[in-house]
């Protein structure tokens, strides 16, 4: 009895699962004409608040459409483990803290918070990052399914995240006079759509005509700065 009543005040609120960014996840066309979507889950952290370690077995991540999964990635204890292994490795290198707008500050991953393996001790944590995903159709929710155990005993933890499909709100200075080129989007192509701050971003270029070209585009600071160039955010 005092077992059950001990994994029963570990259980609900003792594991959290969070999100980066936290408010949605959108969507950008992969093939238009054939009503393909890419999606890509940029963080997700599961953290460990009790006092009993979280033993993990195996994580789902679900995409949902009217509540019902459509599509289902299951990551067993062996990938566990390798993700877990790359997290700890990149916070011991002070990734988090360097591009810390890769990881929203401090919001997802807490100074106080530890990345560690596939069996979470009180304030450790597992980070999944850059799932991707491309189906047909319409999606409107992201789900995870963490299951494990705490204190020998079968428990599940569940959170999900909307998705978003509608177009995005484009900020353009009209009249673009002469002739502009579209360049780097928000493709899996190219280094925009992996980095938060400007993954549905859009590069257009002006090639006057001494032949110079003039770049505008969704770049944040640190690319305004390395690229020298004159940049706006085009898309977000």
């Amino acid at each position: 009895m005092l077992s059950l009543l001990s994994a029963a005040a570990e259980g609900p609120g003792s594991v959290e699962i969070r999100f980066c960014p936290a408010s949605a996840i959108r969507t950008y066309p992969l093939e238009s004409r054939r009503n393909i979507q890419s999606l890509l889950l940029q963080n997700v952290a599961v953290i460990n608040h009790g006092s009993a370690p979280f033993k993990i077995e195996n994580i789902e991540i679900e995409l949902l459409r009217s509540n019902r999964a459509i599509e289902s990635r299951d990551l067993d204890r062996e990938a566990v483990q390798r993700i877990a292994d790359r997290g700890a490795k990149l916070q011991a290198a002070g990734i988090l803290q360097q591009v810390g707008f890769q990881f929203c500050g401090t919001d997802l991953i807490a100074p106080s918070i530890k990345l560690a393996g596939a069996t979470l001790a009180r304030d450790q944590a597992l980070l999944i990052v850059q799932q991707v995903f491309a189906f047909n159709g319409v999606r409107d929710t992201l789900r995870i399914r963490v299951h494990g155990h705490v204190d020998g005993h079968a428990t599940e933890f569940t959170d999900s995240i909307p998705i978003k499909s509608e177009f995005a709100k484009n900020k353009y200075s009209f009249p673009l006079r002469g002739v502009w080129y579209s360049g780097w989007g928000a493709s899996f192509h190219t280094g925009h759509r992996w980095a938060i701050p400007e993954e549905f971003a859009l590069d257009i270029a002006k090639i006057g005509e001494s032949g110079l070209s003039h770049k505008g585009g969704g770049c944040d600071q640190r690319c305004k700065r390395s690229a020298g160039g004159s940049f706006g955010n085009a898309a977000s």
